[in-house]
């Protein structure tokens, strides 16, 4: 591959291909953040300050860490909050690889969810209990109109995983339709602080959007209900894929064997999905599509990807697409 040489002012810079593969990721995540962006029709008053505070606890980290040493530290907490990018399945996959890892060592610990709301918790019983189907279940919860992110099959084996291990799990969306962040915030702490109290002995993880988990989001809600109430519970909080911590890690070329970091507030951030690919899945489910080889015509599949790419890299291949033949394991 040929190196780019950039002229700035009376100096140029030869760039690597590690350096030059970095530089088109970042020009990719700069068109895809603008899509995004354009994508929000209305903002609700206060969010750009919220998102910000989240943005600073994500900031920069301390040191690599690894799953073991993150493992350590849930088991040593009363409350884990786990963040979660809602339309990237992977983000649901790596929080049932956290349960999966503690559930070997200590099965005391329960399971809040944000995509259920508090109404619908008789209804996640008796689903977790096998007295309805899955097919009424989700027709009781009217999860397309309840939730946005309609993704029941990212969220399915979390619900799998809880039935088959008898660990309770509970709807954590406690906020009327239509409030704010910081409402919604104080509604769930509340709520939690009561599903503590009345749990004492368990553990409980909490999957909810990153955004809610900067210090002074819900982690402090929470700490204030638990304090009224007398409690007092360690507190942890696994974000996922910040996006100036993953540029950090690609500089310095760690960003394919570094998993977890440790913050230096001591809590953790896992690193488990570039931040182009998590853009692409928010993109994939605006536009309704499954990010997958359609195998009915994987030539017309295939040639959409190459069509894709070769527009972003600037490439003109011709007619040559229409020559290639395209075989799947069907």
């Amino acid at each position: 591959m040929p190196l780019i040489v950039i002229c700035a002012k009376n100096r140029s810079v030869a760039l690597s291909p590690r350096q030059e593969l970095l530089a088109i990721q970042k020009k990719l995540w700069r068109s895809n953040k603008a899509l995004i962006d354009s994508s929000i029709l209305v903002r609700e008053p206060g969010f750009d300050s919220y998102e910000k505070s989240y943005r600073r606890a994500v900031s920069r980290f301390d040191r690599p860490a690894d799953q073991e040493e993150m493992v350590r530290a849930v088991l040593g907490s009363g409350v884990i909050y786990v963040g979660d990018y809602h339309t990237c399945n992977q983000s649901q996959r790596s929080f049932l690889r956290i349960l999966k890892a503690v559930v070997k060592i200590d099965r005391s610990f329960m399971v809040g969810l944000e995509l259920l709301h508090k109404k619908h918790q008789a209804t996640l019983d008796r689903y977790l209990s096998g007295r309805i189907s899955e097919k009424t279940f989700l027709k009781r919860i009217r999860l397309e109109e309840h939730w946005v992110f309609d993704l029941w099959e990212n969220f399915k084996p979390l619900f799998d995983f809880c039935r088959y291990h008898r660990v309770p799990m509970f709807a954590i969306d406690a906020a009327p339709d239509g409030s704010d962040v910081r409402r919604r915030d104080a509604a769930t702490a509340k709520l939690l602080a009561g599903i503590m109290k009345r749990n004492p002995a368990l553990r409980l993880f909490v999957l909810i959007g990153d955004l809610h988990l900067a210090p002074g989001h819900l982690p402090r809600d929470l700490k204030g209900e638990l304090a009224k109430l007398g409690m007092e519970r360690r507190h942890l909080t696994l974000f996922q894929n910040s996006e100036p911590i993953y540029w950090k890690l690609a500089e310095e070329g760690a960003d394919e064997r570094v998993e977890v970091v440790r913050l230096p507030d001591g809590n953790f951030c896992r690193m488990h999905t570039p931040p182009v690919v998590s853009q692409r899945s928010y993109l994939n489910w605006l536009e309704h599509e499954e990010g997958e080889i359609d195998y009915a015509d994987a030539k017309a599949s295939f040639l959409d990807l190459v069509v894709r790419l070769c527009d972003f890299l600037k490439i003109d291949i011709g007619g040559a697409g229409e020559e290639v033949e395209i075989f799947t394991c069907g």
